[in-house]
């Protein structure tokens, strides 16, 4: 049991870019848990060998939750939809399983998991179904923008507002670009919300920036949305990502086709 209490802490030991729930059932997925693991580039075989074991086992061994994984750089990022947090007993339960069936194999597995390791972090996020944005038809590709915007104290239903009046501002304008809304939970640098924008590639997220910022030029509203974030803005960052359904775990059948 000791090598999966060494993982499963350095799930909560400290993080990444926020919540990352595919798919369109958003409004099923209030909490993610979302890990981030830095890799040795030295070591991405050993990193993958050893997943592969490690998913092999969960899944033969009846292993119940979902993890999403995706990649960016020499980062991999799982992704686990909960229910609450009282759900997080359930899932250690449920990998604690996972290691007693895995016998040796399982144990150098995770030996080279987390030897692949430079660094991990850990944190949950919560979903806003009400402020994400999803017209119909929209799919979800595989590929990512995760936006991370900070914001001053107490300025929470500041953003909300401004947030909101972006959604109805995309929705007048028949914007087809989905994006989810998620606000950093425990685990997180402080107060912040993310944006996880979805295209089929590079190329594609790249087109639908410019008809965004097209569509939003010399709008008044746009202009009144953006300096009002800019009055209670502390900071952002943005990564990117690709989702890999081969190498999840228990992806829902609408995640298989993206």
């Amino acid at each position: 049991m000791g090598k999966l209490r060494v993982f499963l802490f350095t799930f909560l030991s400290t993080l990444i870019f926020s919540s990352i729930s595919l798919g369109q059932d958003m409004e099923e997925r209030k909490m993610n848990m979302v890990s981030l693991f830095e890799i040795d580039p030295s070591k991405e075989e050993q990193f993958k060998e050893a997943w592969k074991v490690i998913r092999d086992t969960a899944i033969a061994n009846d292993y119940a939750y979902t993890d999403y994984v995706g990649s960016w750089r020499n980062m991999h990022w799982m992704v686990t939809p909960l229910k609450n947090f009282a759900d997080v007993d359930a899932l250690w339960a449920a990998r604690n399983a996972v290691e007693e069936k895995g016998g040796r194999k399982f144990e150098r597995a995770m030996d080279d998991f987390l030897g692949a390791m430079t660094n991990s972090h850990t944190f949950f996020t919560i979903d806003d179904a009400d402020l994400s944005y999803w017209p119909e038809g929209a799919e979800a590709g595989s590929y990512m923008e995760i936006d991370t915007f900070y914001y001053d104290y107490g300025k929470k239903d500041e953003m909300r507002e401004l947030l909101a009046d972006y959604k109805a501002l995309m929705a007048e304008k028949d914007l087809p670009y989905p994006y989810q809304v998620s606000w950093d939970s425990l685990g997180t640098e402080g107060n912040s919300v993310t944006i996880i924008s979805y295209a089929e590639d590079a190329v594609a997220l790249a087109q639908s920036d410019a008809a965004i910022a097209e569509a939003m030029e010399g709008d008044e509203m746009a202009e009144s949305i953006f300096e009002r974030y800019l009055s209670i803005a502390t900071r952002s960052k943005t990564m990117r990502g690709k989702y890999h359904a081969d190498i999840s775990i228990n992806v829902p059948e609408m995640d298989e086709e993206m």
